[in-house]
């Protein structure tokens, strides 16, 4: 039987399970977002640090060139002569910190909790 006296009235104990449905739910689905927009960011530059140092042997066939006053804008404009359109990146990224040694490009990217930097190392082939 239907007990009338009951009719749209909630519990303390329901109002405490739909909190924690809520809550978990939360959790599960929001919470993780930034963290995966994080890890796509991240792929992203080093992706670009990977073409860059494609680039790199290009380069340094010129005779001025010097890998470590490398910039952003000497592989833009190689691309541009090979209609190639620019490289394109996430916002957040602090191009002034962009440095190329030997086996290795780096760059500062700021992500939603942290600044990190990001690096690309070329392993060799064996």
């Amino acid at each position: 039987m239907r007990n009338h006296k009951r009719d749209g009235k909630i519990t303390f104990f329901e109002l405490l399970l739909l909190a924690g449905v809520f809550f978990f739910g939360y959790w599960v689905i929001i919470a993780p977002m930034t963290k995966t927009d994080d890890m796509v960011k991240e792929e992203w530059v080093r992706n670009n640090l990977d073409t860059i140092y494609d680039a790199i042997g290009h380069l340094q066939k010129d005779e001025s060139f010097v890998l470590e006053e490398m910039t952003l804008n000497e592989v833009d404009i190689l691309r541009a002569k090979w209609d190639r359109p620019p490289l394109k990146w996430p916002k957040g990224v602090l191009f002034d910190s962009f440095k190329a040694e030997t086996n290795k490009l780096s760059i500062v990217v700021h992500f939603s909790n942290s600044t990190n930097v990001v690096t690309y190392v070329n392993l060799p082939q064996e």
